[in-house]
């Protein structure tokens, strides 16, 4: 007995929709596993001190910031008041956001062609490790993946129908992405470039050019925040070179560059540039056989993956370096639906099943080294002062916002942590720790006096440093290496002997006998 049409159709469609369901468990797992394990770092603990802020102190904080991430912060803030502050609580939003950015991905997919087009890039982006790795930290790039999938989403919707709800979300998912990463204004730009491609409904066309003042309208207070701030906390990024753009690729690619590329990591890099090659062929050969549905959506999703990186490398070469791979989140969804496209137009079928099935095993074995490996190791440093600090102690951090991470352990300490023992008294930045964490980002230095007038009070003091600038990094970096050599060099000066314990990018110098005056 001949199986209807329509059940066959049905059944199709639950089964590609509990392959999503288990494309997003699989993401959940992958960033669900040793959640805890990596120690917090100096990014994360900024996180954590401006997202704990209450009433004016909190908008103060987020406008401090520049407006940066500012709808993760309260995100953040209603998280940490209903469940508190622990690590794997901090960490559960961006995790959750990049869970959500996997069957976001499959319906745009599935909206601008063909579900297997979406299960495909759903597939890629469930095993990215860019959105894995991002997805276990306390930061907002992971959100803005998941809201510049909800963009596209709602921005296809507009396309097609020209639909009043359509544009009203599109509208928020947009002004939100500006609010969680500044740069999620390209990402507009982007969808808007796509406009002027045939395939779109002239009525969805002419509202979105009507609805797109409203979004600029709604980011009036973002810009005034941005502005107020400056590009003061970007001191650190230079103009990109070839290996930031390497980086950038890696991230795109679905992997992610370090300082020793891997040769899985390179053939994903290269495969990733063969398939936007492709794609882009795809576009032309779509074009000239009048297949304009065809050709909008892989230019959508073309768009998607590369406006951004390229503004943000011509941006960075001509005015202020902004360029650096994790702020390329938005462009995750469309980095694997482009590749998701390609795979689905391989002849025959099984063919391009058996290349994402490939692609997805690549990107899942650079998954596995990263797991509990921190960026800073706070959480060992922290553990070492405290285990080695006596009563008289002192302390000094550089940079001085090390401090919140240090206290973050003070307050909560793992169950390696010594049970009881004396805290050193923090002398830079000279406020007690307890209470309401502090907002600390200045890169404060102690003069040769002032580290001469601490020698009464201060029998041995640990300096703890991080992030102390380079010699042959920007400007800004190079002053900062000379302020902390200069304050090392005045500890020497005032201090007969010290050790040094070393931690990844965490530094414990303890200075210990201090000189007689005039010596």
């Amino acid at each position: 007995m001949a199986v209807p049409e329509g059940a066959l159709d049905r059944r199709a469609a639950l089964l590609t929709y509990g392959a999503v369901a288990a494309l997003t468990c699989v993401t959940l797992g992958l960033g669900a596993f040793d959640l805890g394990a990596r120690s917090i770092w100096l990014d994360e603990g900024a996180s954590y001190a401006i997202a704990s802020q209450h009433g004016s102190a909190f908008f103060s904080a987020v406008a401090h910031d520049g407006g940066n991430l500012a709808a993760y912060y309260l995100l953040l803030h209603g998280v940490i008041l209903l469940f508190g502050s622990g690590t794997i609580v901090l960490r559960l939003p961006a995790l959750l956001a990049a869970a959500a950015a996997v069957p976001l991905t499959f319906a745009i997919g599935a909206k601008l062609m063909r579900r297997r087009v979406g299960l495909m890039g759903a597939a890629l982006l469930s095993v990215s490790l860019p959105l894995i790795y991002w997805g276990q930290m306390a930061r907002g790039y992971t959100l803005g993946t998941a809201l510049s999938a909800a963009s596209c989403l709602a921005f296809i919707c507009a396309v097609r129908s020209g639909r009043r709800r359509c544009l009203v979300w599109w509208v928020l998912f947009s002004v939100l992405l500006c609010y969680t990463l500044l740069e999620g204004a390209l990402l507009v730009v982007a969808q808007l470039v796509t406009l002027l491609l045939p395939g779109t409904e002239p009525t969805g066309r002419r509202r979105l050019l009507l609805s797109t003042p409203l979004i600029a309208f709604g980011c009036v207070p973002l810009g005034l925040m941005a502005l107020h701030r400056g590009n003061s906390q970007l001191f650190w990024l230079a103009r990109p070179g070839s290996a930031t753009v390497r980086s950038a690729l890696a991230f795109l690619s679905g992997a992610y560059y370090q300082r020793r590329e891997s040769p899985a990591q390179g053939l994903l890099i290269a495969l990733f540039l063969s398939m936007v090659v492709v794609a882009l062929l795809l576009v032309v050969a779509d074009l000239r056989a009048h297949r304009r549905a065809e050709a909008y959506g892989t230019a959508f999703v073309l768009s998607v993956a590369a406006v951004m990186p390229l503004c943000s490398y011509l941006f960075s070469l001509f005015s202020t370096p902004i360029f650096i791979d994790r702020y390329f989140a938005p462009c995750l969804p469309g980095a694997a639906l482009v590749a998701g496209v390609v795979c689905a137009r391989l002849r025959p079928p099984p063919l391009g099943v058996a290349a994402c099935a490939g692609l997805c095993a690549l990107r899942l074995g650079q998954i596995f080294p990263i797991y509990g490996l921190p960026v800073d190791d706070w959480r060992a440093a922290s553990s070492y002062v405290l285990s080695t600090a006596r009563p008289g102690d002192c302390v000094a951090f550089f940079a001085n916002d090390g401090y919140v991470d240090f206290s973050y352990y003070l307050s909560h300490r793992p169950s390696s942590f010594p049970a009881a023992g004396i805290v050193p008294r923090p002398v830079l930045p000279a406020r007690p720790f307890g209470g309401d964490p502090a907002i600390i980002e200045q890169y404060h230095t102690l003069s040769p006096a002032q580290i001469l007038a601490l020698r009464p009070g201060c029998d041995r003091v640990f300096m703890v440093e991080s992030h102390d600038g380079s010699r042959i990094g920007t400007t800004a970096s190079r002053h900062i290496r000379g302020e902390f050599l200069g304050m090392q060099a005045g500890f020497d000066r005032a201090y007969s002997q010290n050790t040094v314990a070393h931690f990844l990018n965490v530094t414990v110098h303890l200075y210990f006998g201090p000189r007689a005056v005039g010596q």
